[in-house]
C-alpha cells in the first residue's frame, strides 16, 4: 500500500419540459492567469465562469454527478434524476431518470465507460456511484429515451465513489474514513458482458491512502489526461478539485476559493476544457482551458 499525505443529434430523446432557446447565464467573470497554471501534469489556464445555468434543487434534489459524452452533458440528481445538456447550444435536450432510481442513489459521481452495451449506440455505458446504501457501482445504458441496466459492482466496503480509468483499463473505488481521508483501490477493468461483479481483496492491484480534513471532503470525480480530478469540499469551506496523478501518486490541490461560491459537484473534461458542476444555479462551470 502506497501512503501519500499531501503536502447527435440525440436520437428520439425523450423531451419532457425541454427548451428550445439558449439558457442565460451572467457576463463571465474571468480569472485568466498571463502564464499557464500547473496541477502536476495537468497544464492550463485558468477560466472560471458559469456556461449553463442549472436548477439545483431539481425535484427538490441537489444536483450531484455528470458525465459528458461529445456535445451531451449528463447532469445527474439525487435519487437519480437527469437532465440532458447540449453544451455547444446550451440547451437542455432532455429530462429522464435512471433505471437505478431510487432513495439510497445519491449519483454522486458519474463517468462513461469504454465500451457500449449495443452496436450502434450513440452513448457508451456509463458509470454511477451510488454512494449511499451499499455504495455501489450501477452501470447503466442509455438508449436516446430510456436508461437501461446493465451491470452492478460491488466490493468488500461501502464505496462513496468509483472511477473509470480508461488510459490505464483500471476501475478505482474511493473509500473515506470519517472524513479524514480516503483511501483509492484499483481493480482490473470489470468484464462489461458480466451483470454482476463482486470484487475482492484478490483483485486489488494497489491501495493508496490520502490524509486530509473534513474541508476537503471528496465529491464526483473523473479519471483523464493521466490523472485522477476529484471534485471537493462544501459552499461553506474550502473548494477545489484535488488532482492526483495516476502513476506518481502525487496529489496537488486546484483551490477554487477565490473563483466560486457554490459546493463543488462532480468534473469532467469537454474537448479542451475542464467543466465543473456545483450545487448552485450557476450550474455548470469551465474552469480552465487545457494545453495539449
Amino acid at each position: 500500500m502506497r501512503r501519500f499525505l499531501y503536502i447527435l443529434p440525440l436520437l428520439a430523446l425523450l423531451t419532457v419540459g425541454c427548451s428550445k432557446d439558449p439558457l442565460l447565464v451572467d457576463d463571465p467573470v474571468e480569472y485568466l492567469t498571463p502564464e499557464p497554471d500547473e496541477y502536476g501534469s495537468l497544464r492550463g489556464f485558468r477560466d472560471v465562469h458559469s456556461l449553463i445555468k442549472v436548477d439545483y434543487r431539481y425535484h427538490d434534489c441537489s444536483t450531484q454527478g455528470m458525465a459528458i459524452h461529445g456535445d451531451y452533458a449528463f447532469v445527474f440528481s439525487n435519487k437519480g434524476w437527469c437532465r440532458i445538456y447540449n453544451l455547444n447550444r446550451k440547451t437542455l435536450v432532455c429530462e429522464t431518470i435512471l433505471a437505478s432510481f431510487s432513495e439510497t442513489n445519491h449519483a454522486n459521481s458519474a463517468q462513461f465507460g469504454p465500451t457500449y452495451a449495443n452496436e450502434g449506440d450513440q452513448f457508451p455505458l456509463i458509470y454511477i456511484s451510488e454512494c449511499n446504501g451499499k455504495g455501489r457501482c450501477l452501470v447503466e445504458s442509455f438508449d436516446g429515451t430510456t436508461f437501461h441496466p446493465h451491470q452492478t459492482i460491488s466490493c468488500w466496503f461501502r464505496a462513496t465513489e468509483w472511477f473509470v480509468d480508461k488510459e490505464g483499463k483500471r476501475l478505482l473505488a474511493l473509500q473515506t474514513e470519517a472524513s479524514t481521508g480516503m483511501n483509492i483501490y484499483f481493480f482490473p477493468f470489470p468484464d462489461p458482458s458480466t451483470e454482476e461483479v463482486v470484487l475482492t481483496e484478490e483483485d486489488l492491484l494497489d491501495k493508496w491512502h490520502y490524509d486530509f480534513d473534513y474541508r476537503h471532503i471528496v465529491q464526483g470525480g473523473v479519471c483523464g489526461r493521466g490523472n485522477l480530478l476529484i471534485a471537493y469540499g462544501y459552499a461553506d469551506t474550502d473548494r477545489g478539485v484535488h488532482v492526483i496523478d495516476l502513476t506518481s501518486g502525487n496529489l496537488v490541490e486546484m483551490d477554487l476559493r477565490g473563483s466560486l461560491n457554490e459546493e463543488p459537484e462532480d468534473v469532467d473534461f469537454y474537448g479542451n476544457s475542464l467543466l465543473l458542476v456545483v450545487n448552485g444555479n450557476n450550474g455548470i462551470y469551465e474552469i480552465m482551458k487545457l494545453l495539449p
